[in-house]
């Protein structure tokens, strides 16, 4: 893969446009807290990621 290759997803992301974020990430966390297992770095992964331009904390 070249240096500068980037996946469908970070490209969407950084264009402000809808990815596949939520069904991929989102998707395993509604799982992990409905079997209750704590999963800290993909919430936080998921969260920063979801952050559109313009949006705060």
């Amino acid at each position: 893969m070249p240096e500068d290759a980037t996946t469908s997803m970070q490209r969407d992301i950084m264009d402000g446009k809808a990815s596949e974020l939520d069904a991929q990430t989102g998707g395993i966390i509604r799982l992990a807290r409905k079997s209750a297992v704590d999963m800290p770095r993909l919430d936080l992964m998921h969260a920063v990621l979801s952050l559109r331009p313009g949006q705060a904390l």
